[in-house]
């Protein structure tokens, strides 16, 4: 998900918090990513979310990530029942490896200053 789509922002409404509507607003230029079982089983608490989810912070926020894995194309969201509204149906699982930039530093593309890995 690039800048401008952190910026959509929505209002409360329809029953549903200012946070949960923005997340829905924000789907249609995400990209999905998914710890297969095997790999979050293997790899233990890094990759079981809590971790991710407490450095993003509250819902509605945002974080900075570099993902390394496989890409997949996942037909099931495509043409089966589970339609998602997001920018690709194009995946990437397993996850290998999962870096955050922390939200007082600045991470470039390329290279590896300030990004961190999930797993130290």
């Amino acid at each position: 998900m690039d800048d401008a789509a952190l910026e959509l922002k929505a209002n409360a409404g329809k029953g549903k918090s200012a946070a949960v509507n923005t997340l829905k607003k924000r789907e249609a230029q995400s990209q999905t990513v998914e710890y297969t079982p095997r790999v979050r089983v293997s790899r233990g608490e890094e990759f079981d979310g809590s971790k991710l989810k407490n450095l993003i912070g509250p819902p509605g926020g945002a974080l900075r990530v570099r993902v390394t894995g496989l890409l997949f194309y996942d037909s099931e969201h495509a043409l089966g029942p589970f339609k998602l509204t997001r920018k690709t149906d194009w995946e990437i699982h397993p996850v290998f490896r999962l870096e955050f930039c922390p939200k007082n530093k600045a991470c470039a593309d390329q290279g590896t200053a300030n990004w961190v890995d999930i797993n130290k």
